[in-house]
This record gives structure tokens, C-alpha cells and sequence, in this order.
């Protein structure tokens, strides 16, 4: 291993408290979901968080995409504090990582196609240049996940749990990010496919 590699993501004591429910006099204010986490992930690495359910493990990476914000602590994406970034650097940070949400039921919009789906990041971030140009990068990226193009064009009803996050596996990898953060993202693929997912990851 390159010890001199840079480090792409560096956390600093982290913290992400959230409201208790509940009253009384012995009744804590606050749970303690992430408490005092740092850890360093460079460029190529793969880390991997092992702990029993409801220890801070989702939470963690949602506060890493911001989808959480935390208590006190630091996050630096390439050596920069991610809670300071501007609506510029932000839009750029977005690009660059991708969260493979847990629960595939709830990651996508049932209003709108595969195609949708999967295209929105695209035109966001203007990375075609046209709807010729977008199909096509949404058919290869499909392949990668070992769907077909007919996929493009269903809704989420109408799509298996395993296909679901392969399509929300997809759509983390459209944009080609620097890093991924996957929860339990193979939970609901065919076991003869986990194999190749995780290759593509």
C-alpha cells in the first residue's frame, strides 16, 4: 500500500445527536447516533463499517453527504470542510459522492420512469449533450447492473426489490463519482449477481 497517497475523505471527532422522544426528569434530551467517530479513506480504498443494527452506521453516511448535519465534528472531502462549501462547491461535492441508499422502496420516485431516474443526474450536472447521447449512457449503465434497456422505460411498481437497487446502484455510478457510500447495497440481489456488482463498485 501507498502510505503517501492522499487522503479523499477525513472525519474529526463527529458527532450527530438527534432529539429524544419522550418526557420525565431522567430522560435523556438527546440520542447519541454517531458519537466522537474519526476515521481517514483514501483514494482507491475500500473501508467497510461492521456493527449491530441502530449503532450509527446509516447515519454516518448520510452525515457524509449531508443528508444529516452534524452535531460538532469535522468533514473534509479532499481536504476541504464540506459544511462550508458554497452552493458552487456543493453542486460539485454532489457530483463527486454518491450514496446507494439501504432501503430501495423509499430511493426512488414513483412518478417517474427508470429512464427518469437515472437520466436526472445527468441533466443536472450537464454531462450530455443530448437525449440521444443520455439514453445511451443510461443503457450502458443498466448493462453494468445486467438489465436490459427495456428497463428504461418502467416505474418502480413495477420493478423486483433486487432490481430496484440495482437501479439505484446504477444511478450512483452514472456520474462516475470519486467515492461511494453503499448501505447494504447488495441486500435484495440474486446471489449470483452480487458477485458482479460488486466488481462494478
Amino acid at each position: 500500500m501507498n502510505h503517501n497517497r492522499r487522503s479523499l475523505i477525513n472525519i474529526t471527532h463527529l458527532n450527530v445527536y438527534f432529539p429524544a422522544k419522550g418526557s420525565g426528569f431522567f430522560k435523556k434530551k438527546y440520542v447519541q447516533a454517531v458519537d466522537d467517530v474519526s476515521l481517514s479513506i483514501k483514494k482507491h480504498d475500500i473501508t467497510g463499517l461492521i456493527g449491530e443494527s441502530g449503532c450509527g452506521k446509516t447515519t454516518l453516511g448520510r452525515a457524509l453527504v449531508l443528508l444529516e448535519r452534524p452535531t460538532r465534528g469535522k468533514i473534509l472531502f479532499n481536504g476541504k470542510d464540506i459544511q462550508s462549501f458554497g452552493k458552487s462547491e456543493m453542486k460539485n461535492f454532489r457530483r463527486s459522492v454518491q450514496m446507494i441508499f439501504q432501503d430501495p422502496f423509499s430511493a426512488m420516485n414513483p412518478l417517474q420512469t427508470v429512464f427518469k431516474t437515472l437520466s436526472l443526474p445527468l441533466s443536472v450536472h450537464h454531462v450530455t449533450k443530448n437525449n440521444s447521447e443520455m439514453r445511451e449512457r443510461c443503457t450502458s449503465v443498466l448493462n453494468d447492473v445486467k438489465l436490459g434497456p427495456e428497463y428504461l422505460d418502467k416505474y418502480s411498481h413495477q420493478l423486483s426489490g433486487g432490481e430496484r437497487q440495482r437501479i439505484c446502484i446504477a444511478r450512483a455510478v452514472i456520474l462516475k463519482p470519486q467515492f461511494i457510500i453503499a448501505d447494504e447495497p447488495t441486500s435484495m440481489v440474486d446471489a449470483s449477481l452480487k458477485g458482479e456488482i460488486c466488481k462494478l463498485l
